[in-house]
């Protein structure tokens, strides 16, 4: 705890040869500057702890954790984030991330195929209901369809990762767009993936 300006004086006077006692006020001025400088420090300390943070500085704390702060998110909320890491990188951990994103909008669940598994295969296209795919050092996350389904002739549409792109028809859900958000940040550096809509 910050010492207040008349303790920090009296600490001081206890050490100072008496005839320091005529310039005590000017002593004071330096001891009210020690007792600000001990309080400010005071502060920035606690606001570096997760509870002792809040607003801008709980945010930037956040930040050097890898935790960024979503739009209207409150103190509590990051603070629980923070404290509860979130599990990332293995298989177990993305397809239940991807999962949880999915179950508002259907009872299918996603899943993972690696290249060592049945059905991918070393070729760089989709087919019927096999996935063919070149990622030697990732993996196809197939998800259910949300929305409707594509329709009419096949397109190139948006550029999604690696430089790949994906092929669809229509207009795809915005669940997607936050799925491709939610595993690029969990998965491990280096590993490629691609989403495919398995309608």
């Amino acid at each position: 705890m910050s010492r207040t300006t008349n303790e920090v004086l009296a600490q001081a006077m206890k050490f100072l040869p008496p005839r320091y006692q005529s310039i005590e006020e000017v002593i004071a001025g330096v001891a009210a500057i020690q007792a600000e400088r001990e309080s400010t420090a005071e502060t920035f300390a606690e606001a570096s702890t997760i509870g002792g943070a809040d607003g801008t500085f709980l945010t930037l704390l956040a930040k050097g954790f890898g935790v960024n702060r979503a739009l209207e998110e409150t103190d509590d909320s990051v603070r629980f984030r923070l404290r509860n890491a979130e599990e990332q990188v293995t298989r177990a951990s993305i397809l239940s991330a991807v999962n949880t994103v999915l179950a508002p909008y259907t009872n299918d669940t996603a899943t993972m195929l690696e290249p060592w598994e049945e059905g991918f295969l070393d070729v760089d296209m989709w087919f019927d209901n096999t996935i063919f795919s070149d990622l030697h050092n990732g993996f196809v996350l197939v998800v259910p369809l949300v929305g409707d389904a594509p329709t009419g002739s096949m397109f190139f549409d948006s550029e999604y990762f690696d430089g790949e792109v994906y092929f669809g028809g229509g207009v795809e859900h915005p669940v997607y767009s936050i799925i491709i958000a939610l595993v690029e940040r969990i998965r491990a550096a280096g590993i490629r993936w691609r989403l495919y809509i398995d309608v």
